[in-house]
């Protein structure tokens, strides 16, 4: 699998220091989380973005956010402050009081498909259950909580502390411990669940990498990078766990295709090392989103569909000389420029528009000629590179010749001048002398910004 990216500049031309990030199920509603800076939202994949203040015009630790399906449910986290969740796409903000009246280290947030179900844990402290969207809380055991995820419904959690992990399956009620590495301490910070919380991801920091596809029960260690100790630091699944992407603290980016038996390095910013701190995933794993601690945010684009619906329709026939105007629908992802190729069948192509944003190209008048076919395409192209289309084609009308009117010769085959195969002159048919024209001979005079002609 071939992967794009595109660096996303929520904040301008600058580097921060990006801490957390998240998707909804389609890819178009992202919130990104600069630590010591701002929070920010897009509802165009990325394209654009709007700075959040939940509490006001000023800079905080964000370290944590989630969303639910739509985009319209978050949930953001303070390191050293608050907890705060929008119900409006980050429009409008409520202030959560789990811990009451403190400020808390706030180190993980997970939220089910709807919102309603939500889990924030503290670094040092304890982590907090809701099931009304945060307005109410119910307070759980003390941990170096480091990090959490939830299933679609709230039901199936996964929570890493600085030395176990767990799992639960009745929304935080009882609670597993998981040994993916053994009966031994590890600091769990990178963990995420699919949406049915079968399939699992869990990585220890200075140490290896595990999926399992039973709810935690079993595990399976992974080599993103060989059988190499790394600062496993973010992870995200796709909907059923097999599209999934993790990031290392001062490593680099990989993806899978296959719930973790392969792995894929990707390099957003060239052949260099990064702090890959957050990293979210759609719900099919298209699109994914990626920040850099101390440096940049990138997205994923895809390559623009194919274009459609030509006019004329392929392989048309009887075009006048004169219909010169090609047209083509966009299809998604949508493309930014299309180059335009044309030619006589048979001959190279000829790129004849470059970079044009319309949907539409005007062949130049005089360059069709009759009974000829004519091949053309639409190459759509954004960000992610081009996308060549269809060949479609279409002929031109015929020019018929006039022809000198004949008659048959009784004794002869029956086929005339005109047939195929033709007749023989003489024995199957002969000439009339007339041509069934008439022509027609009329004077037309102009002067004055007028036309005079004559009246027959």
């Amino acid at each position: 699998m071939t992967i794009s990216w595109a660096e996303t500049r929520p904040a301008g031309d600058a580097n921060k220091n990006w801490r957390g990030v998240a998707s909804d199920s389609d890819g178009s509603n992202l919130i990104a989380a600069d630590f010591g800076g701002r929070l920010w939202t897009s509802d165009d994949s990325g394209v654009s973005w709007t700075e959040r203040r939940p509490v006001g015009d000023v800079n905080k630790d964000w370290l944590c956010v989630a969303s639910d399906l739509d985009g319209s449910h978050l949930i953001a986290g303070i390191y050293g402050g608050r907890l705060y969740t929008s119900a409006n796409s980050g429009a409008n903000w409520t202030e959560r009081k789990p811990a009451g009246e403190s400020n808390e280290n706030w180190r993980g947030v997970a939220s089910d498909a709807d919102g309603s179900n939500l889990i924030a844990v503290t670094f040092g402290d304890k982590y907090y259950l809701s099931d009304d969207y945060g307005v109410s809380w119910t307070t759980k055991g003390t941990s170096a909580w480091q990090s959490t995820a939830s299933d679609s419904d709230g039901s199936n959690l996964i929570l890493g502390s600085a030395t176990r992990l767990y799992t639960s399956a009745n929304s935080g009620v009882d609670w597993t411990q998981r040994q993916p590495a053994g009966d031994v301490n590890k600091d769990w910070e990178c963990i995420a669940s699919d949406a049915d919380g079968s399939n699992l991801l869990a990585g220890a920091n200075s140490k290896r990498l595990y999926t399992s596809a039973n709810s935690g029960i079993d595990w399976t260690e992974r080599q993103p990078a060989g059988a190499v100790d790394i600062n496993w630091f973010s992870g995200a699944s796709d909907s059923d766990g097999s599209n999934l992407i993790v990031g290392a603290s001062s490593g680099r980016l990989y993806v899978s295709i296959d719930s973790g038996a392969n792995w894929t390095e990707e390099r957003p910013a060239g052949d260099a090392s990064k702090q890959w701190i957050c990293v979210a995933s759609n719900s099919d794993g298209s699109r994914l989103i990626a920040g850099a601690y101390a440096d940049r945010l990138y997205i994923t684009v895809s390559l623009p569909g194919k274009p459609t619906n030509p006019s004329p329709t392929d392989t048309a026939s009887s075009i006048t000389l004169d219909e010169t105007p090609l047209s083509w629908d966009a299809s998604d992802p949508a493309a930014d420029t299309y180059e335009v190729y044309f030619r006589k069948s048979g001959d190279a192509w000829g790129l004849v528009g470059v970079a044009q944003a319309g949907v539409s190209w005007a062949v130049s008048f005089g360059t069709l000629a009759y009974g000829t076919t004519y091949e053309w395409r639409i190459d759509a192209t954004n960000d992610a590179g081009p996308t060549t289309g269809d060949t479609w084609s279409f002929d031109t009308i015929s020019f018929d010749q006039p022809r000198i009117s004949y008659r048959l010769i009784s004794g002869g085959n029956g086929r005339g001048p005109y047939d195929s195969p033709p007749g023989v002159q003489g024995t199957d048919w002969e000439y009339t002398g007339e041509n069934n024209m008439l022509t027609v001979r009329k004077l037309v005079v102009a002067a004055n910004d007028k036309i005079w002609h004559e009246s027959i």
